[in-house]
C-alpha cells in the first residue's frame, strides 16, 4: 500500500547543475535564482500543469533538471498541456535524456499533444523503437499509433512484424484484472492497440493479417490480439475471429464473437450457437452481434428470434436486458404478449426495453399502446424516451414533440431534446426532414434548467440549425453552468460564416467556464487568429500539490452498495487533482444515495450523476490528467464531455478497454470486490463511499 507518490519527492542536491544531454545541441540551462529543492520544483510543475502554463519558460527548462523525477513529471506536464510548443522540448527529452523513465514519458507525452506531430517528431519516435529501454519502445509505438500521421500504420505494422520475426508470439496468458504488473510482451501489446487506434482514427493500419496470423490462423490466442482484430473491422480476418471464438477462455471467446460481428459478413451461423454458451460474457456479445446483423439487414436465421425469446427468461438480469434489445431488431411470433407483460415490470429499463422491442413485432399494436402509455416514475419516462429515440420512424418524432418534450420533469425534456436531435439527423439523411424540430429546439433554449438548455443547444449544433438563437442564448446566460455554456458554444461554433464563428470564439475567451475558454482558444489558434493563451480558474498552488505528493500511502476508497463493497486504490501520484476532488466529494457525502445510472455489461458501469440522467455533475469542471496506465478490468476513470470537463461522474471498466488509454483520466483500480462489479444493476445506489488516506480514519 506504500504509494509510489511519496517516492516522487526524492531530491538531488540543489547545487547540482543539469548536464547537457549529448544529443541535444543548444541546450538552455535554467536561469535565475538558486534552484528550489526537488519537492518544491515537482510541486511547481504540477501547479503549472494545472494552470496550463509554461511559466515563462520555467516548465520547459525542467527537462534539464538535475532530478530525473522532476524531468519526467515536467515532460508529462508538457504533453498534458498539449500545445504545439511542447513538441520541441519533448523531442529533446526523448532523444537526449539519460534516464529511460524520462525518455519513455517523453514518448508518451508526444502521443497526447493535441496537434498532428511534425515529421521530425515522428522520426524521433520511430528511432526510439530501437531504444535500449523496453519501456521507451513501448511508449514510442503507442505514441506513433496516436500521432504518427500517414506513416503510422506502416511503422507500427513493420515493428510488430520484426517482433514476430525475432521471438514470435508465444501463447500469452494473463489476468485481465492485472494493472501494474509489467511483462516482456508489453511492446507487442501496445503495438496491437496502436493498430486499432490508427483504424479508429480513419488511417491505414497496414498489413494486419500477417501481424495477427499466418495461413488464416492466429499467432496466439491472446485477448489483446482478439481485441485488436475485432477493432480493425476487416472481413479478411474472419478466420482469425472464428479461431478466437473457439477459445475456452470466455474473454477471448467473447472478443472473437465480437470480431465476427465487426466484419460486415453474414456470420449468424457462427454466432447463434454462442447464445447457449455458459459464460454470461460470451452470451452478451452474441446477442449484440445478432442485433447488429439484423440492423444491417444481414440474415440471422429463422431460429434466432426463438433463441432471443428464450433468453427473456434467463437467470441473469443482464442477459434478459440484452435479449430485449435483440428483439428490438429480430421479430418472433410469440414475443408480443411476453413484451406487453414486461411493460408492467418494476424496473424502468425493462419497461422501456419491452416497449422498444414491441416495435418490430407489431407496429400497429406498438403505436396503439404508445398513445395511451404513461409512467409515474420519472426514471421510467427517461428510459422510455431514450429508447424510443432509437426508432427511425417519423411517427416517433411526432410523439417526442408532443409528449416527452412537454413533460413536467426537466430531465425527461432534456433526454427528449437530445433524442429528437439524433432522430431528426437520421430522418434527414433519409430525406424526411421536419419543419417543426428546429423551432421546438430553439424554444427550449430559454428553459430554466441549464441542462435542458444544454440538450437543446447540442441538438441544434448536431442539425446545424438556429445559430443566431444559440449565440444569443449563450450571451444572455448568467447562470455560468459549464454544461450549457459549453454546449451552446459548440453549437454556435459549428455553423455559419467563418468570420461570425471567429467573432463568437473571441467573445468566448472571457467565458467563466474553463472548457469553453480552452476550446475557443483552440479554434482561434487553428484559424490563425489566436491571442494569448487563456488561464483556467480555480487552479491549485504548489503547496497544495506538495501536500498531495507527500501522502504516506495510496488512498483507498470503499464503495458500499446493497450488493457488497468495492475496494479501490486511488492513484494520487498519477492524478492528484482528480483523486483529491473524488476524496473531497466522497467525504462531503456527495455520492451517498446516487445511482449507477449507466451499466453496460462487458464495458463499464458509471455513477456520480446527481440528476440520474447522465448529464449531471457537481457544478464545476476539473482538468484532465491523462496518464500512462492501461484500462484493464476494474480500472476507474473520469467521465468526460471533452477535454477538461470532468467533475463527479466516474466509471469502472468491466473488461479491458484499451481504446480508452490516453483519452480519459485513469485515477484508480479495483483491489477487491470484482464479484460485486458483475452484480451491479442499473439503478443500484451507492450507500456511501469511505476514504482512508493513512492520516484521517475512515468513518
Amino acid at each position: 500500500m506504500l504509494a509510489g507518490a511519496c517516492l516522487l519527492l526524492a531530491a538531488a542536491p540543489a547545487s547540482t547543475q543539469p548536464p547537457a544531454p549529448e544529443n541535444s545541441p543548444g541546450v538552455r540551462q535554467p536561469p535565475g535564482p538558486p534552484v528550489l529543492p526537488a519537492p518544491e520544483r515537482l510541486a511547481r510543475v504540477l501547479s503549472l500543469e494545472d494552470a496550463r502554463s509554461f511559466g515563462d519558460g520555467w516548465l520547459r527548462d525542467r527537462i534539464y533538471d538535475p532530478d530525473p523525477e522532476v524531468r519526467r513529471r515536467a515532460v508529462l506536464a508538457l504533453g498534458r498541456i498539449g500545445r504545439p510548443e511542447a513538441v520541441e522540448p519533448l523531442v529533446a527529452a526523448l532523444t537526449g535524456d539519460e534516464a529511460g523513465a524520462v525518455r519513455s514519458t517523453a514518448a508518451f507525452a508526444l502521443g497526447i499533444v493535441e496537434d498532428p506531430l511534425p515529421a521530425e517528431a515522428v522520426s524521433a519516435l520511430e528511432a526510439a523503437l530501437l531504444d535500449g529501454s523496453s519501456r521507451v519502445r513501448e511508449k514510442a509505438i503507442e505514441a506513433i499509433g496516436r500521432r504518427g500521421g500517414e506513416r503510422a500504420g506502416e511503422i507500427v505494422a513493420g515493428r510488430l512484424a520484426e517482433l514476430v520475426e525475432v521471438s514470435g508470439y508465444s501463447d500469452r496468458r494473463e489476468d485481465v484484472e492485472a494493472f501494474r504488473r509489467r511483462t516482456s510482451w508489453d511492446e507487442a501489446r501496445l503495438g496491437l492497440f496502436a493498430l486499432a487506434r490508427i483504424r479508429d482514427d480513419g488511417g491505414d493500419p497496414g498489413d494486419t493479417a500477417s501481424v495477427l496470423g499466418r495461413g488464416g490462423s492466429p499467432r496466439t490466442l491472446w485477448w489483446a490480439s482478439a481485441w485488436t482484430a475485432a477493432r480493425l473491422r476487416d472481413p479478411e480476418l474472419v478466420s482469425l475471429h472464428r479461431a478466437y471464438a473457439g477459445s475456452p477462455d470466455p474473454v477471448i471467446r467473447a472478443l472473437g464473437v465480437r470480431g465476427l460481428g465487426s466484419t460486415g459478413l453474414p456470420v449468424a451461423e457462427d454466432v447463434v450457437p454462442e447464445l447457449n454458451h455458459p459464460s454470461d460474457t460470451v452470451r452478451i456479445e452474441a446477442i449484440r452481434v445478432i442485433r447488429a446483423l439484423a440492423e444491417a439487414d444481414l440474415p440471422v436465421g429463422a431460429t434466432t428470434g426463438a433463441r432471443l425469446f428464450e433468453a427473456l427468461d434467463d437467470a441473469v438480469p443482464a442477459i434478459r436486458r440484452e435479449a430485449l434489445r435483440g428483439l428490438g431488431e429480430v421479430p418472433h411470433p410469440e414475443a408480443t404478449q411476453a413484451l406487453i407483460r414486461r411493460m408492467q415490470s418494476s424496473d424502468p429499463d425493462v419497461r422501456a426495453g419491452a416497449m422498444r422491442a414491441l416495435y418490430p413485432q407489431d407496429q400497429e399494436g406498438f403505436f396503439l399502446l404508445l398513445s395511451g402509455w404513461s409512467d409515474r416514475d420519472p426514471a421510467g419516462r427517461i428510459a422510455m424516451t431514450r429508447r424510443l429515440s432509437e426508432i427511425p420512424d417519423p411517427r416517433i418524432r411526432s410523439y417526442l414533440l408532443r409528449n416527452p418534450l412537454t413533460d413536467e420533469d426537466s430531465r425527461v425534456r432534456a433526454v427528449a431534446l437530445a433524442g429528437l436531435g439524433e432522430l431528426e439527423e437520421t430522418l434527414r439523411s433519409a430525406g424526411d426532414a421536419s419543419p417543426e424540430v428546429a423551432p421546438a429546439l430553439i424554444r427550449h433554449l430559454g428553459a430554466e434548467d441549464p441542462y435542458e438548455r444544454a440538450a437543446a443547444a447540442a441538438a441544434l449544433g448536431r442539425l446545424e440549425a438556429g445559430a443566431e438563437s444559440v449565440r444569443q442564448s449563450y450571451g444572455a446566460d448568467s447562470a455560468a453552468v459549464p454544461d450549457f455554456r459549453l454546449a451552446a458554444f459548440r453549437a454556435g461554433l459549428a455553423q455559419g460564416p467563418e468570420q461570425d464563428r471567429i467573432g463568437f470564439a473571441r467573445e468566448a475567451l472571457a467565458d467563466p467556464a474553463w472548457p469553453v475558454r480552452r476550446e475557443a482558444h483552440e479554434f482561434l489558434r487553428r484559424a490563425g487568429a489566436a491571442g494569448e493563451d487563456p488561464a483556467p480558474a480555480g487552479t491549485l498552488e504548489s503547496a497544495d500539490y506538495r501536500a498531495m505528493l507527500e501522502a504516506p500511502f495510496s488512498p483507498l476508497a470503499w464503495i458500499e452498495t446493497a450488493r457488497g463493497t468495492i475496494e479501490i486504490e486511488l492513484f494520487i501520484g498519477d492524478a492528484p487533482r482528480t483523486v483529491s476532488n473524488f476524496i473531497r466529494l466522497a467525504r462531503e457525502g456527495f455520492y451517498d444515495g446516487l445511482p449507477f445510472h449507466r451499466v453496460v455489461p462487458n464495458f463499464v458501469l458509471q455513477a456520480g450523476d446527481p440528476r440520474g440522467d447522465s448529464s449531471g455533475g457537481p457544478g464545476y469542471t476539473i482538468r484532465c490528467e491523462i496518464g500512462e496506465g492501461f484500462y484493464m478490468r476494474g480500472s476507474v476513470g473520469m467521465a468526460l464531455d471533452g477535454k477538461d470537463t470532468g467533475g463527479s461522474q466516474f466509471f469502472i471498466t468491466l473488461l479491458p478497454q484499451p481504446h480508452l488509454n490516453g483519452r480519459y483520466t485513469l485515477f484508480g483500480h479495483v483491489r477487491d470486490g470484482f464479484a460485486v462489479l458483475d452484480q451491479i444493476e442499473p439503478g443500484d445506489r451507492i450507500r456511501r463511499i469511505r476514504i482512508w488516506d493513512g492520516i484521517t480514519p475512515p468513518e
